[in-house]
């Protein structure tokens, strides 16, 4: 039996979740008040912190970890 956990306790609404290709990352758009506007953060799913990947005037709602060419 498993129950969900909240990742995002710290952000009023937070959505797109976008997990990287080693699955140790997270993207994901997120407001931490109702009158900011949308951007979009990564998460460390190892240890649950957060940074804000870009900080715009406008709302950013859909974040994509796009593959390197190696």
């Amino acid at each position: 039996n498993s129950s969900a956990i909240i990742l995002t306790r710290d952000f009023y609404s937070a959505c797109s979740p976008e997990i990287s290709y080693d699955g140790k990352y997270m993207l994901f758009a997120g407001q931490q008040t109702r009158e900011e506007p949308w951007q979009i953060w990564e998460m460390n799913l190892n240890n649950l912190k957060q940074r804000k990947v870009i900080n715009l005037r406008d709302n950013c709602t859909d974040p994509v970890y796009i593959p390197r060419n190696n």
